[in-house]
């Protein structure tokens, strides 16, 4: 649930003049649930795109750097993964992978 909440807060604080979509799209791929945050937003600079994830790293005034690292962290504790793919200008998307375990 938290990492929903950083993910969802970050689209927030991001949007820009024009009306915020965020689409969360799910599959099943290779015995892997893929989870898929996309949002419209401003995107992210390829110049920090690589240091999104570090901890203490933030681009806010009153951000403090913790809330993709610590989601990241949640998801590999799941033994999950976490990347993301954004377009300068035109939105992010954020894709998390975990195990699918069936019911027994």
């Amino acid at each position: 649930m938290q990492v929903f909440i950083n993910l969802l807060r970050n689209a927030i604080e991001a949007k820009t003049e024009k009306s915020l979509n965020v689409h969360i799209q799910t599959a099943l791929h290779n015995n892997l649930v893929q989870i898929y945050v996309r949002d419209n937003g401003p995107g992210i600079p390829p110049t920090i795109i690589h240091h999104i994830f570090d901890p203490f790293f933030s681009t806010k005034q009153t951000g403090t750097g913790l809330g993709l690292s610590l989601s990241r962290k949640i998801i590999e504790l799941h033994k999950g993964s976490m990347r993301v793919q954004s377009e300068f200008g035109r939105g992010t998307c954020f894709i998390i992978e975990l195990p699918a375990y069936s019911k027994k």
